[in-house]
């Protein structure tokens, strides 16, 4: 309603402003009507896909063409059957009725690259489990432990059986090999001897200002009521008594939890200590046994503390931490206690703080080989038929069932699904698995994937850029312009631009690095042989400064030689300038020549914009610079 209003108060207007209303009412909605030339930017969404979709199977040749027509709208990206520059046209027409000739779009679109087609056939490969008979076919250990094994590896020995048992294999057929493998060496019996801790207390378990009483330890006071506590500095946690401010004498054991040292042999003890405002030996250490923990006075001990280095420094402040010794336990048997006693005296200054940390008891024990470990692991692996042998795939790898386990919900079935998506775990894997992975590297992963109540293997591409791993689709973005010529909308690889104070010092560095005229550069940043300044970012045309900076060039010529030889001079500066801004510049994209519009300022008293148009005649290399032709202008804007 509010529509209608709106026209009939503008049609009102017209009646009583007209002679003839009927007439001009009429010329004036034809008006209205007439097409008219826009430049827009566009990004195409589903509902586009869908109309290009619809223009493309129209022009389908066949079923082949016809599926390729549909994949547009499924993978929302055209295609190299039914390209953008074919079918964008045809979803402007549609979105932008009233843009006629003249009008310009610069659009930005998906393409399906489909250069990744090859991940199906991985995903389909050839599936084999090594089985009990191929263990046994390998020999020697791994036949005896029904794995593989370091001095037997799988790498070694799949190929074989691969050999045996895929018949007449194609070139570069795949094959995703399940096995099982151990990092340890199987045995044939007897026995070692390996490292044993009978005692490891390093006191992070506890707060700051806990009392320590935890796992066997026993704090015991004989004499005042302070405590042996776990201080905590420096996110370091550990055992700390003095006698600062006590009024007396204050005498404190902490001592450890029972050790058995029957089970091991040469058994040792260490620990760690720091000490703080040292006025006094205050620390014991003892070797205890038959302690009764009410009463420790009463237990079997023998003073050890000269095994030990206790530190006298410093008297002020606080040291650090150092290994206080090792004790050779081995003249004690059966089951002792470690007892660190504390004995200060705060009314005649004997007051030293000691911190205790990592109280270490070891020694060796005795334990027999198994002939059988069956420590091993599930592996995965692809392995690549070269047309004579089988070996280990570089290039694709498995996503192995430990490292399910270790992504977390992923290890409860071995495989991803809507719910834990691969994309949410893949690329910490692979940072984990490749730490030096360089820009543009990529690698094939092949994992599980659960939907519709079963498991199917996929193969994804991923690559690393920006510092990331990143699936790669084979859909990437694009953009192009198109612009309305006689009756559509057309493809147009047209650059236009605006020359920046960069773009200038192209110029002035071409002038002095490879005219070799330095005598015309001025200050770095501006030349007088075409009058490109990139710190004014414009060109200079006047003939005065032209005569001041290269007389033997300009002193004999008439004002219109040196007007014909400055705009020349600019004309090739241009050029140049493209071929540096541009160097891997194309002739033609898709059939269609390439033009250059290039706006840039000149200067000759007053500022002026030109601009020119330049034809790419011949594409660029790392090795060649693409040519450009003039086809038009300069002219004023």
């Amino acid at each position: 309603m509010k529509r209608i209003f709106t026209v009939g108060v503008a049609l009102a207007a017209l009646f009583f402003a007209s002679c003839e209303p009927n007439e001009d009412i009429y010329d004036k909605l034809d008006d209205m009507k007439k097409p008219y030339s826009e430049n827009i930017s566009y990004v195409l969404i589903s509902t586009d896909y869908t109309t290009a979709s619809a223009a493309a199977k129209v022009d389908a040749l066949d079923k082949t063409d016809s599926t390729k027509a549909d994949l547009i709208k499924t993978q929302l990206a055209f295609n190299s059957r039914f390209t953008a520059n074919d079918y964008v046209g045809a979803v402007l027409a549609k979105n932008f009725p009233a843009l006629k000739t003249g009008s310009a779009a610069v659009v930005t679109y998906n393409v399906n690259l489909e250069d990744i087609s090859y991940l199906n056939d991985i995903a389909a490969s050839t599936k084999y489990e090594v089985t009990a008979g191929d263990y046994t076919s390998v020999g020697g250990s791994v036949e005896k432990v029904g794995y593989f094994i370091p001095s037997s590896p799988a790498v070694e020995n799949i190929p074989n059986i691969l050999t045996s048992a895929i018949a007449s294999p194609a070139a570069d057929q795949l094959a995703l090999v399940t096995y099982k493998q151990s990092d340890i060496e199987p045995s044939t019996g007897g026995s070692t001897e390996i490292d044993v801790e009978l005692l490891n207390e390093n006191f992070e378990s506890y707060l700051n200002k806990d009392t320590i009483k935890n796992d066997g330890w026993l704090n015991y006071i004989e004499q005042h009521t302070w405590w042996w506590l776990a201080r905590v500095y420096n996110s370091n946690a550990y055992a700390q008594m003095g006698a600062n401010s006590a009024p007396g004498p204050v005498v404190a054991w902490l001592v450890s939890p029972e050790i058995d040292l029957s089970t091991s042999t040469e058994n040792t003890f260490s620990f760690d200590i720091n000490v703080g405002y040292y006025n006094a030996s205050c620390l014991s250490i003892f070797v205890m046994q038959n302690v009764d923990p009410s009463d420790i006075g009463a237990a079997t001990k023998t003073d050890v503390t000269s095994n030990f280095t206790i530190p006298t420094t410093p008297t002020s402040g606080y040291g650090t931490f150092a290994a206080a010794g090792t004790m050779d336990l081995s003249a004690y048997t059966g089951k002792i206690r470690i007892g660190f006693k504390y004995s200060g005296d705060g009314a005649n200054a004997q007051t030293t703080t000691y911190q205790l940390d990592n109280v270490l008891v070891k020694g060796k024990q005795t334990v027999k080989k198994a002939a059988k470990v069956d420590l091993f692991n599930t592996f995965n692996d692809f392995y690549k038929f070269d047309g004579t042998k089988w070996s280990l795939s570089s290039s694709v790898i498995a996503v192995q069932p430990q490292e399910y386990d270790a992504m977390g919900a992923p290890g409860k079935y071995n495989n991803f699904s809507a719910s834990e998506p691969a994309s949410k775990y893949l690329p910490i894997l692979l940072d984990q698995k490749f730490p030096f992975a360089q820009e543009g590297d990529k690698i094939v992963v092949a994992y599980n994937y659960f939907a519709s109540n079963s498991t199917s293997l996929i193969a994804e591409e991923y690559r690393f850029e920006g510092g990331i791993w990143t699936s790669y689709k084979g859909i990437v973005s694009e953009t192009s312009q198109f612009v309305y010529g006689r009756d559509k909308w057309v493809f147009d690889p047209t650059v236009t631009f605006t020359m920046s104070k960069p773009d200038y010092q192209l110029v002035v560095d071409w002038v002095k690095d490879v005219l070799n005229r330095p005598e015309l550069i001025d200050r770095g940043n501006a030349e007088f042989y075409a009058g490109a300044s990139a710190y004014y970012g414009n060109y200079d045309i006047r003939i005065s400064k032209r005569a001041q900076w290269d007389p033997d060039t300009y002193s004999n010529l008439t004002d219109d030689e040196a007007n014909a030889l400055i705009w020349n001079r600019l004309n090739e500066s241009l050029i140049v300038m493209l071929q540096k801004k541009f160097p891997n510049a194309v002739a033609q994209v898709s059939g269609v020549d390439v033009f250059y519009n290039v706006s840039f300022i000149v200067y000759d008293g007053i500022s002026k914009t030109y601009t020119a148009k330049f034809q790419c005649t011949a594409d660029g290399s790392e090795s060649v610079a693409p040519t450009f032709e003039l086809i038009s202008g300069p002219a004023v804007l």
